[in-house]
């Protein structure tokens, strides 16, 4: 039985787990080591680019007076190992753990440092780094021919000449991948009767950390991005094909709605035969997995006999062709939906080959490493650095910049979509920094001036900005803890009050507690998340509450909901404004009427109805007033 077999995948398709090894495997070796010069040495290392699939284990027994050869302990080591990646490969993912950080070289202008830190390949090796170590960034560009020359200058002695001395700004990425180097030689024993002397064999296996500069960032899995292809897919069946171009005529809503006459019966056969047979056609080229009788389902479902022809009735022959309509549509829907549920049921991650885990960016110019960040980066989500991987996810990337191509893709294709996609790219959410980035420089929006102002003025540039998370982070965890603290005294018990008298209920509460009486439901319906984090924790006197009732007695109380605050408050807020408006048509009313009253002409006698002194009307005919004026 072959041991330590690594299977090699080749593109994205996926193998099946074979539960027995395949006849004809032989056990593979390490390769062997070279000798250089006079005894035992060697520098080679193993070639650890290929990744095991999914494997069943088997690990070795011992028992007195076993003979034990290198081929059980190896298998020991194996079982160890391929179980500690598969580990890695399923729970933690792949990505930084800590540390790994790129800085500038305090000395070496082609260097950066890296820091100590843990991380994980996406084949689950582990890469550490146990201290601080230098890495050559323009020395591997060299080997590696990806180092753009120094262009030649102009010629002083040719003025006709144009100066071609420009310097070009490259962005590279600095990747660190999982080696392993065998050292430590040493002479195999040879029996008395075997032959010559064999080479030397490593008795160690040191795992290290190979660092190295790519151009290109390696395609990274994106399982959110591939479940949603995945379910889309599954829709498929309503959105492409035959079988959603005839779902999509008008003569399907007529059999839905019950108008099938049996004038028609050609027509409404073949719609039923034809949504059938393209719903079978589909099913040859994507078949149901998790519906086992779906065939025979579909060979039930028949046209309706033609009444004509036959001595049925036709009063049911409407319904009988929508219920036949009905029934394909019912189980296309459920096909649909159970592979939207069977996908959800994810298999496995196993990449193609292992790939190294970047660690930054450097930006190259003039055969010098002129900026460092440590953008893009994946992490490795843990309890242990759960706050610190978060804040790392959420504002890492700004320390990046996308190149003007992506940009420019990214405008060509701003108007593209809905109005919610519009609108959610005018927010800045739903960017990503594309396929080469580079390091972002951070200059004042607002310029040196109102920058060293705000400095002066406590404004937007205090550090009370940058920590605005890590202070909202606290308040929450404050307020979990307040809302759900065990110890307190002033909250309200809700469930004392259930099979009690609305009445006596009112009277046990504070006269300002407000209390608003519901019909009990008639079936269950779940809250929302923030409603049922409010509603969940603990009440006092100053809530609101809402009481289901049934014949006067309380059936249940809970704290009244958000959303069913806003509703009140919105309910409210439209009376007044009711109200409002009722008060503007009597202000108006008054206003038509004072107009009537107009002042008299300056310097002449007031006018036929105005007011004259003591508040008496003055008469609008052209006789006098009895008494005199």
């Amino acid at each position: 039985m072959a041991q330590g077999h690594h299977a090699d995948r080749s593109g994205q398709s996926r193998t099946t787990t074979a539960y027995a090894p395949a006849p004809g495997k032989e056990k593979e070796k390490a390769p062997a080591a070279k000798p250089c010069g006079c005894g035992c040495g060697g520098t080679g290392h193993k070639d650890t680019s290929s990744c095991c699939d999914t494997e069943c284990f088997e690990r070795p027994r011992y028992f007195c007076g076993h003979l034990l050869t290198d081929a059980d302990l190896s298998l020991e080591q194996h079982y160890v190992v391929a179980k500690h990646k598969l580990y890695h490969r399923a729970l933690d993912g792949y990505g930084i753990a800590c540390g790994l950080r790129l800085t500038c070289h305090p000395d070496c202008a082609g260097y950066v440092m890296i820091g100590e830190g843990f991380g994980i390949d996406d084949c689950g090796n582990d890469l550490v780094a146990c201290e601080p170590m230098p890495f050559d960034v323009i020395g591997t560009l060299r080997r590696k021919k990806m180092l753009y020359g120094a262009p030649p200058k102009r010629d002083d002695c040719k003025p006709g000449e144009e100066d071609t001395d420009c310097v070009i700004p490259q962005c590279y990425y600095v990747v660190a991948c999982y080696e392993e180097q065998p050292g430590e030689y040493s002479t195999p024993l040879t029996p008395a009767c075997g032959s010559s002397p064999r080479d030397c064999e490593p008795t160690r296996i040191r795992e290290t950390i190979r660092f190295d500069v790519v151009d290109k960032l390696p395609k990274t899995p994106d399982p959110l991005r591939d479940l949603e292809h995945r379910i889309r897919h599954c829709f498929a069946l309503f959105t492409d094909g035959p079988f959603a171009d005839l779902l999509a005529k008008p003569i399907v809503p007529e059999a839905l709605e019950g108008q099938a006459d049996q004038e028609r019966h050609d027509d409404w056969c073949n719609l039923i035969c034809g949504l059938r047979i393209l719903f079978k056609r589909y099913l040859e080229c994507h078949p149901d997995h998790y519906n086992c009788t779906l065939g025979k389902d579909l060979d039930a479902i028949c046209c309706p006999p033609d009444p004509k022809k036959q001595k049925a009735s036709t009063e049911s022959y409407g319904t009988d062709v929508r219920t036949a309509v009905c029934r394909i549509v019912e189980l296309a829907y459920s096909h649909v939906m159970a592979c939207v549920m069977g996908e959800l049921a994810f298999t496995c991650p196993e990449p193609a080959h292992a790939s190294c885990i970047v660690l930054g960016t450097v930006e190259v110019e003039s055969e010098r490493v002129m900026r460092v960040c440590n953008c893009p980066r994946t992490y490795v989500w843990s309890f242990g650095s759960f706050w610190q991987v978060a804040m790392a996810n959420l504002f890492g990337s700004l320390a990046c910049k996308s190149d003007e191509s992506d940009t420019k893709k990214d405008n060509d294709n701003y108007n593209s979509g809905d109005d919610a996609t519009r609108k959610y790219r005018r927010c800045g959410c739903g960017s990503t920094l594309g396929d080469s980035p580079c390091c972002q420089e951070f200059k004042p929006q607002d310029g040196c001036e109102a920058f060293v102002r705000t400095l002066t003025e406590g404004g937007r540039a205090t550090p009370d900005l940058a920590t605005s998370m890590l202070e909202a982070i606290d308040w929450i965890r404050c307020s979990v803890q307040h809302t759900f603290d065990p110890t307190r005294t002033d909250a309200v018990m809700l469930r004392a009050m259930r099979g009690r008298p609305l009445s006596e209920v009112r009277g046990a509460m504070e006269a300002n507690t407000r209390i608003y009486e519901r019909g009990a439901p008639t079936k269950c319906v779940p809250w929302g998340l923030i409603d049922a984090l409010d509603m969940v924790g603990h009440a006092t006197q100053d809530d609101r509450f809402l009481a289901y009732t049934e014949n006067g007695v309380v059936m249940d109380v809970v704290k009244q909901g958000v959303q069913d605050r806003l509703k009140t408050t919105e309910g409210t807020v439209e009376t007044v404004q009711q109200e409002l408006q009722v008060l503007k048509d009597e202000l108006a009313k008054v206003k038509a009427q004072l107009k009537q009253y107009r002042p008299p002409p300056s310097g002449g006698e007031p006018g036929p109805g105005a007011i004259g002194r003591g508040g008496r009307r003055r008469p609008s005919g052209g006789g006098s007033t009895p008494g005199g004026a």
